[in-house]
């Protein structure tokens, strides 16, 4: 299983200011979505056509590419399938809230969150809701599709998916990389996430987030783990908007 792993791994890796924080994301909105129409309004499409021998080997590599990766997915869920009883949690269910403060910026933060796992593959949901003197920002993100790579205690993670905000009616890719620490002698799970989501049409990220979060299992049962959590994380919106929350909350886990 090593030399497997190992193959694995060649190929993943292969304020308070004039005004609030939100309304500045908010006007970024507006003028990335106007900028965007007027854009694609005055595009004109000019393609350029391509050897035959070209597309064969794109054609060929991409197939062969393919067949690789799933060659290592499906070997790689079958094993953690038969070895269910050294990673539980790869497949379990887990739900969390997590309420924080930006003490600069005198914002709040709530953040519910969903998450599926089986075997090397999880999706994730969220809702974020931020709040200051200058109005209210909500957004749903959504991993769609993760894989997780179990090493000993450390799991090394990556997913894509999108954010959307309900509010101006936008969506914009999202992709996420992390890491989790599984301490379970001492009942302590650790996690590092970033995401970042695509540049939008006036060049910045919508999003870019740096998350960590601790929490310690106080209660357990047959199924249901209760663990209290808690966190930091800081997040950038259109590569000038700021916030660093210190977020408490609590994590259920179901097995």
């Amino acid at each position: 299983m090593k030399n497997y792993y190992c193959t694995f791994l060649i190929y993943f890796l292969c304020i308070h200011i004039s005004y609030g924080q939100v309304s500045q994301i908010e006007e970024q909105i507006v003028l990335e979505k106007s900028t965007s129409n007027t854009s694609n309004s005055q595009s004109v499409i000019d393609s350029e056509s391509s050897s035959a021998v070209d597309n064969l080997i794109l054609l060929d590599s991409f197939l062969f590419l393919v067949e690789a990766t799933t060659f290592l997915f499906v070997e790689g869920q079958h094993y953690v399938m038969e070895n269910k009883e050294d990673h539980p949690h790869l497949f379990s269910i887990e739900a969390s809230v997590l309420f924080g403060q930006d003490f600069e910026n005198l914002s709040t933060l709530t953040r519910p969150k969903a998450r599926v796992n089986y075997g090397l593959f999880y999706s994730d949901l969220q809702f974020s809701h931020i709040n200051d003197f200058s109005g209210r920002l909500t957004s749903w993100d959504w991993q769609m599709l993760g894989v997780q790579l179990p090493l000993s205690i450390v799991d090394l993670r990556g997913a894509l998916g999108f954010i959307h905000i309900p509010e101006f009616n936008v969506s914009y890719f999202e992709s996420s990389a992390g890491l989790g620490v599984n301490l379970s002698s001492i009942k302590t799970v650790l996690s590092l996430n970033y995401r970042a989501s695509s540049r939008t049409s006036i060049g910045s990220r919508y999003r870019e987030m740096f998350d960590f979060r601790v929490d310690y299992q106080l209660y357990q049962n047959k199924r249901m783990r209760i663990s209290p959590a808690l966190g930091f994380s800081r997040e950038r919106y259109f590569g000038s908007t700021h916030f660093s929350f210190l977020k408490a909350g609590v994590v259920f886990r179901w097995y």
